[in-house]
């Protein structure tokens, strides 16, 4: 299938943004859709890449600083997001992708003026959640429950509870086993590629 023009006279793309507190499953979801020939990019390798310019660790509360810090030195809640655009705007041949980590509804903002773009929330418990993040075991997991829960906080102070509360569907990934986690995703995103396949070529 060609690539569509949208409103803009640009390519038009299919981007699944999601969204969702650290540890509820976003990048199990992320990782399905990869795995279905989706390109899967993440908001947080933007601050990694910042952090290295700038030679910090790539820990969490580093990270999470530069994460503030950029929000705040451009007065922009979607300054993220437009980086994060301008690296989709080059990649000329993808046509769907997926958005990994959106913070707050003004970054999701940002695609939707541009791409055929949809917002999945991906919900959990604080405990289970917590539990999923010591899983996953990265540089930039907190080092106890104390840390973690500054992390949310943080998270929330960016505006990522309104992504969650407005976004397109939500799944909630409470004991879920990975099976029906992803039935349920199949089924919302094959609801709007239906959607996207009817936009005007």
């Amino acid at each position: 299938m060609p690539l569509q023009i949208g409103v803009f006279g640009i390519t038009t793309r299919f981007v699944v943004c999601l969204t969702g507190m650290p540890g509820a499953g976003k990048s199990t979801v992320a990782n399905y859709l990869r795995n279905n020939n989706f390109y899967v990019l993440n908001m947080g390798d933007i601050i990694k890449e910042k952090a290295l310019e700038l030679n910090l660790e790539l820990n969490d509360k580093n990270l999470g600083n530069l994460m503030l810090s950029l929000r705040k030195e451009k007065n922009d809640n979607g300054v993220v997001a437009k980086l994060m655009l301008a690296k989709i705007m080059e990649l000329k041949d993808i046509e769907k992708i997926v958005v990994d980590g959106i913070r707050s509804y003004e970054e999701f903002l940002v695609f939707k003026k541009v791409e055929f773009a949809k917002l999945l929330a991906v919900r959990a418990s604080s405990n289970e959640r917590y539990e999923n993040v010591k899983i996953r075991n990265r540089s930039d997991t907190p080092e106890n429950f104390e840390r973690f829960s500054n992390r949310d906080k943080r998270e929330l102070s960016v505006g990522i509870r309104k992504a969650i509360a407005l976004a397109d569907e939500s799944i909630s990934n409470e004991d879920l086993s990975l099976k029906d986690l992803y039935n349920q995703v199949e089924k919302i995103v094959k609801y709007w590629s239906k959607e996207f396949n009817k936009i005007d070529k």
